[in-house]
């Protein structure tokens, strides 16, 4: 075994066992993964990459999980990205908001796809109106909703959105139905993609289209080329890409953390989310280089409150309370990782001042147990897509500090298709998964997760949460141009999130890369979600 596989287990299986409680079971599967076929990684003109989850198709409006939406992206540009606190623009080359935030005009960059054909405000339209259509069943269909005649569309009543004008081929006007100042965070991971390849295939054909399994036209800087095994997927430079695209190919390879990490120091992988343990070890070996920004997402425990196990808040606010969250971020994550409070963990102006801060206490857990009158026989699932050892550990931790309080928590491993079916079948009671609030500096970017009107299928409110005092609240962020104003409304909704905590926070990780060193352009602070769609800023030495 590797001396740095040796260690890093190490490190985690200690402090998993002094932080743990007796009775803890052993959970999941155990950390491992495909390496694949033999891409040229470490050769000149190719950059490899690691997924930290699994990719089956690159449909924009289907991407459920993590590994999906990076490729999607990739494959088919949103019209802008985000970069650390700022808006950077992808296929819109700028854009306007008029005084009180109602009309959006978005700028098109004179781009083309990869077939050479242009990308025009009809290939914008197209999208935004398939991401709407219900029949398409789109992960991002709410983030439409604001849009000016979206409703009516939606029901039937009309053939297209009224709201989405293209005045010439590079111009495209969005009326919205009321103020919203957040808009642009509604647009950031909605792919935009080519209506003469796509236009003929009906929304309701989209999912598990082989046009989206092996696309042949796309606007990134690499585009699809084949799949070389399930895990294994070659990219090639967009002849037509509007910036100069440093290498010849991209393979993205799906690999759990220990063998992302082997094939790191081998040369084998170029680019790959590191394990907390491993941050300051690898620094000190100096055989890669280590880069880390501030986490743009927050780790956090996901339930369908219509199964009803979690339905009471006082048991939600009790896994916080049995959950020694401050040590899981001091032994586990190695002090890489801050712990959170909320849901809306950012931007630091939407954060009240007297948050509920639910620290390790074991004995309020049980008293609020008690007064919600839970039954220590209910079975608990702790659902997990294994083979990230930081996940992997903390559901383990998770899991015998409930057990301590008496919820009788069973970790239940999941692949990534048995994910997207136990999301749409509300057959989850927690889930571990990466909350992205995407851009940070935009806290409208909750209200997909959080508002009514997005809970599933319409949006990705996957919790099925409702809270009209809190989405009027969400609706006074959204309607003020006014930054007081805004901070207002958003401090007072931070404190329903806080108390209500229809999503469990964990921690928010600090986002840890290891490169070889060859690679140089990289910016750890794009969102994970976000990052292989400005991968021509990628570029290798020598």
């Amino acid at each position: 075994m590797p001396r740095f596989t040796t260690r890093l287990r190490w490190a985690t299986i200690v402090a998993a066992l002094a932080i743990a409680v007796a009775g803890c079971s052993e959970a999941g599967a155990p950390a491992g993964g495909s390496a694949g076929a033999s891409t040229g990684a470490g050769q000149a003109g190719t950059i490899t990459y690691q997924l930290y989850l699994q990719a089956s198709a690159f449909s924009p409006f289907t991407a459920l999980t993590g590994g999906d939406g990076q490729v999607s992206l990739l494959q088919f540009q949103p019209l802008l990205s985000v970069t650390g606190d700022k808006y950077v623009p992808r296929v819109a080359e700028k854009w306007d908001v008029n005084a009180d935030a109602t009309q959006y005009t978005i700028h098109l960059r004179k781009a083309t796809w990869s077939d050479g054909k242009p990308i025009t405000s009809k290939d914008v339209k197209y999208s935004l109106e398939a991401t709407a259509d219900p029949k398409t069943a789109a992960v991002w269909a709410g983030a439409m909703t604001p849009i000016k005649g979206t409703k009516e569309f939606q029901t039937g009543k009309a053939t297209t959105i009224s709201g989405i004008a293209t005045p010439d081929d590079r111009t495209v006007v969005i009326t919205l139905t009321a103020p919203h100042a957040g808009f642009l965070a509604n647009l950031v991971q909605v792919g935009i993609v080519p209506e003469h390849v796509y236009g003929a295939i009906g929304h309701d054909q989209f999912k598990g289209n082989e046009a989206f399994h092996t696309p042949k036209v796309g606007s990134g800087p690499y585009v699809f080329s084949r799949w070389i095994n399930d895990d294994t997927i070659e990219f090639t430079a967009n002849p037509h890409f509007w910036a100069p695209v440093p290498a010849a190919k991209l393979v993205t390879k799906y690999l759990t953390g220990d063998a992302a990490l082997a094939q790191l120091q081998t040369g084998e992988v170029d680019i790959a989310q590191l394990p907390a343990a491993e941050v300051e070890p690898q620094k000190t070996d100096g055989k890669i280089t280590v880069a880390q920004g501030p986490g743009s997402g927050e780790m956090t425990l996901h339930t369908a409150l219509k199964n009803g196990k979690l339905a009471d808040k006082r048991v939600r606010q009790a896994i916080l309370y049995a959950i020694d969250r401050d040590s899981i971020v001091k032994k586990v994550l190695s002090g890489q990782a801050k712990v959170a409070d909320t849901a809306l963990f950012a931007p630091d102006w939407a954060q009240p001042s007297d948050l509920v801060h639910y620290g390790y206490d074991p004995a309020k857990a049980k008293q609020l147990l008690a007064a919600a009158g839970w039954k220590a026989d209910t079975v608990v699932r702790l659902d997990i897509n294994p083979g990230q050892a930081d996940r992997d550990a903390v559901m383990q931790i998770v899991q015998g500090q409930l057990q301590a309080v008496g919820i009788k928590a069973q970790i239940t491993p999941l692949q990534p298709a048995q994910v997207t079916e136990v999301v749409k079948n509300n057959d989850f009671d927690l889930m571990i998964t990466m909350l992205n609030q995407v851009p940070l500096i935009e806290p409208a970017a909750i209200n997909v997760r959080l508002r009514c009107d997005q809970v599933a299928p319409a949006g990705i409110n996957i919790t099925g949460y409702c809270n009209k005092q809190l989405d009027d609240l969400l609706d006074r962020g959204m309607a003020s141009t006014d930054q007081t104003k805004r901070a207002q409304a958003y401090q007072q909704a931070n404190k329903i999130i806080n108390d209500d905590v229809p999503i469990l926070p964990l921690y928010v990780p600090t986002a840890n890369y290891g490169l070889n060193k060859r690679i140089t352009g990289f910016d750890p602070t794009v969102s994970p979600a976000l990052m292989l769609t400005s991968a021509e800023q990628w570029k290798i030495q020598g």
